[in-house]
C-alpha cells in the first residue's frame, strides 16, 4: 500500500490505488534479435460504458491530495466504470519552490486548463459534461461523486478495443484501438491517446506541510503524439449503430527520462479517449497498462 508520510498514514489507507486495472490481461513476450515485446488488451474490461475523471492538481497546491484520494475512492467504486486522469497545470505545477524539482506539467494539459478556463484548484470534470445540480463542467470535488454515478446511466455509444505492443528493451509503444459504434451518432468523433504514469514519488503541499515522499498516481505524461493534444479523428457524422473503424500509431517512445526524473514504464499506462468533436463530451475511455 502506497502512502504519503508518517503523519498521513491514517488518512490514506484506501488511497492511491490505480483505476480499472485489467485482471486477467493477454500478455505474450516475443523475443525478435534481442528486443522483447509485451503485449496487452482490455478485451476482459471493453464491453463497458466508461467515464473519464479529470483532476486538476498541483503540487504546490494544499488541497489537492484531498481530491486525489476522492479520485481514488471512486475508481475503486466504480472499477469497470471509471477511468482517472490526473492533470498538473496552472500555478500550483509550476516550480516556484526551489524543494518542488518535479515538473509534471504538459503540452496538453496547459491547453485543456485554458480552454476550460481552469482557474480554481483542485478542480474536476467528469466526461467534460455539465450534470444537473451544476452548471459549469468544473466540479469541486464534493461533487465528483454524484456526477460519476449520474454518469454511469449514460448511454454505451462506442466500445474501445485496445491492443498494445511494448518493445521493452527499446521503450516503443505500438497500439491499435478499433472503435466499435454501438448506437447511431450525429455528430463527429475524436480519439486522445495519452500516456499516464503510476508510483511517482514526490513533494507535494498537504495542508501547508511539505510532504518529500508523496505518492503521485494517475499523472499525465502527455498525448500521442505531444502536439495532437485534441486528438484525431475517429469517425465523421452521420455514424450509424454497428459500424467499426481502426487508429493506430507505432514506435511511440517511452522516455526514460521526464524533464529530469526517472519514468518507470512498469507504471506507464496508456489511455485512449473517444469525445465529441463539437462539444468535447467524453464518450468512452479505457485505460490498459503497457507492462
Amino acid at each position: 500500500m502506497k502512502k504519503l508520510l508518517f503523519i498521513l498514514i491514517p488518512f490514506t489507507a484506501t488511497c492511491f490505488i490505480a483505476c480499472d486495472k485489467i485482471t486477467n490481461p493477454i500478455v505474450k513476450r516475443d523475443v525478435v534479435i534481442g528486443t522483447q515485446f509485451v503485449e496487452k488488451n482490455n478485451s476482459d474490461v471493453s464491453n463497458f460504458k466508461k467515464s473519464l475523471l479529470e483532476d486538476y492538481t498541483g503540487q504546490t497546491c494544499p488541497n489537492c491530495p484531498d481530491a486525489a484520494q476522492t479520485a481514488t475512492a471512486l475508481a475503486e467504486q466504480y472499477p469497470k466504470n471509471l477511468v482517472v486522469i490526473a492533470v498538473h497545470a496552472g500555478s500550483f505545477a509550476d516550480l516556484a519552490l526551489p524543494t518542488f524539482t518535479n515538473d509534471f506539467r504538459t503540452t496538453a494539459g496547459d491547453a485543456w486548463k485554458n480552454n476550460f478556463n481552469i482557474i480554481a484548484f483542485p478542480s474536476g470534470m467528469v466526461n467534460r459534461k455539465v450534470y444537473p445540480g451544476s452548471s459549469s463542467v468544473l466540479l469541486l470535488r464534493t461533487k465528483w461523486s454524484g456526477a460519476v454515478a449520474q454518469s454511469t446511466t449514460e448511454p454505451f455509444v462506442v466500445k474501445l478495443d485496445v491492443n498494445t505492443r511494448y518493445d521493452t528493451v527499446v521503450r516503443s509503444l505500438n497500439a491499435t484501438i478499433k472503435a466499435s459504434f454501438k448506437t447511431a451518432f450525429s455528430a463527429n468523433i475524436e480519439l486522445i491517446s495519452l500516456l499516464v504514469e503510476d508510483g511517482i514519488i514526490g513533494m507535494q503541499d498537504y495542508h501547508g506541510i511539505d510532504v518529500p515522499d508523496y505518492v503521485f498516481d494517475h499523472v499525465a505524461l502527455g498525448t500521442i503524439p505531444d502536439a495532437e493534444i485534441w486528438g484525431k479523428r475517429l469517425k465523421t457524422a452521420p455514424i450509424t449503430a454497428q459500424t467499426d473503424t481502426t487508429l493506430s500509431f507505432s514506435n511511440f517512445p517511452v522516455m526514460t527520462m521526464k524533464k529530469g526524473r526517472p519514468v518507470n514504464d512498469k507504471e506507464v499506462y496508456l489511455v485512449v479517449i473517444a469525445f465529441n468533436s463539437a462539444t468535447k463530451e467524453v464518450l468512452q475511455a479505457e485505460k490498459i497498462k503497457i507492462r
